[in-house]
């Protein structure tokens, strides 16, 4: 473990996960991480130096006057409130350019260090929301970061983000500022959804009848052939999961097998299969062909699970005439969302999209611009009974509940 001399050094590592390949991120952390980047970056129309919290900047790494390769450079706007300068270089010609761009600003007076030493370190440890446990906590995860924000999320907490909200909220309460601490709670806890969302992908399943054109979804919400497509019913004959990225948010997509008569053994079991995902899954999309109607999605329901968002998805609307038609899911399915697409011309995939991010909105940028999340469940827990006590007995029993897991934090 790093020691004290450590937060004089200015680091470089990189931070892009293995699950999202395409734009490899680099993270400069330290007191000379403009200049080092000064030396390194030949900015579009501004160096380093002058981005400002939030800010972007386009240009190129040089060596000697040769393009190593062409960047975004990025100060993450909650950086002015950490500890130490941090910028992010986006890079995008591949590993190669990756690694070139990292021994440039290693000549440049970075230290390149393994991700767990880019955030400085804290000596504090053992209470359950104290610095030192929550950066643990954060640096464990992220080698399971299967996608940038994720990646970014989990070291923005262990640089600080979430204990600075923390710290925050006990002034708040020590100063008799109770409507404020309990907004600041309030909206801490609704981080969570996305905190969990990013580190354990939701399990959306696709479900529906034969040839509702699942594996066609599938294929399209990947952009690659992934799953066998036939016009024949039946050609699922077991279960097909992949990871997709929405706007940063991992979902993990289970085309099931339609539930219809078998015709044989291994597809009897595949229908099985199907149904117990249906019970386990996290958000179930109901897939049905708008040019034989929803009816059929009355089969599901005896299996989905009653804690999972149920999305209702008519496919095929480029078999129409005259347009989508209006919702009109069964009765026992009313209060579920409903989309209309064509996955084989990929028509409203972007709807569909925001449907499954609904739970999100508004979080997401809070998370990319280095905000306090919520990512632990015992985190979740403690923050709960701050707020519960807060709202039943007054400000000085959430204050003791947040003491007992914070411990000084607050006065750091």
């Amino acid at each position: 473990m790093p020691d004290d001399t450590h937060r004089q050094t200015t680091r470089a590592a990189v931070i892009t996960p293995l699950g999202e390949g395409g734009i490899g991120i680099i993270a400069v952390v330290g007191p000379a991480a403009a200049e080092i980047l000064d030396g390194a970056f030949h900015g579009t129309k501004r160096r380093a130096s002058e981005i400002q919290p939030g800010g972007i900047a386009h240009g190129t790494i040089r060596r000697n006057g040769d393009v190593l390769d062409e960047v975004i450079v990025a100060r993450p706007a909650g950086e002015g409130e950490g500890p130490e300068p941090r910028f992010e270089v986006n890079c995008h010609g591949g590993v190669v350019a990756v690694r070139a761009v990292l021994a440039r600003l290693e000549e440049a007076g970075a230290e390149v260090v393994a991700w767990r030493d880019l955030a400085a370190p804290s000596g504090d440890d053992g209470l359950p929301l104290e610095p030192g446990a929550i950066r643990a906590q954060a640096l464990a995860r992220l080698p399971r970061a299967s996608t940038r924000l994720a990646a970014g999320m989990l070291l923005h907490q262990a640089e600080g983000a979430l204990s600075r909200e923390l710290a925050a909220i006990k002034e708040a309460l020590a100063a008799g500022r109770v409507e404020e601490a309990g907004g600041r709670l309030d909206r801490l806890l609704e981080t969570a959804a996305l905190g969990r969302a990013l580190l354990r992908p939701p399990r959306v399943a696709l479900l529906g009848p034969p040839n509702a054109g699942k594996s066609t979804l599938l294929n399209a919400l990947l952009e690659e052939e992934r799953a066998i497509v036939h016009h024949e019913p039946g050609t699922t004959r077991d279960v097909v999961a992949e990871i997709v990225s929405l706007r940063g948010v991992p979902f993990e997509l289970l085309d099931c097998a339609g539930v219809g008569r078998a015709r044989d053994e291994l597809e009897h079991q595949a229908i099985e299969r199907a149904r117990e995902l249906a019970s386990s899954c996290d958000v179930a999309l109901l897939l049905w062909d708008v040019t034989a109607g929803p009816e059929s999605l009355l089969a599901w329901l005896p299996d989905v699970n009653r804690n999972a968002r149920a999305i209702l998805v008519g496919n095929k609307i480029d078999l129409l005439q005259g347009g989508p038609p209006s919702p009109k899911p069964p009765p026992e399915m009313a209060a579920a969302e409903v989309v209309f697409i064509s996955a084989k011309q990929k028509t409203n995939l972007e709807l569909l999209e925001a449907a499954l991010l609904r739970p999100y909105d508004g979080l997401i940028e809070h998370c990319r611009t280095g905000g306090g999340v919520l990512f632990d469940a015992a985190q979740e827990s403690h923050v709960r009974r701050a707020r519960d006590l807060l709202a039943a007995d007054g400000p000085e029993a959430g204050r003791g509940a947040l003491r007992s897991a914070v411990g000084h934090a607050g006065q750091t």
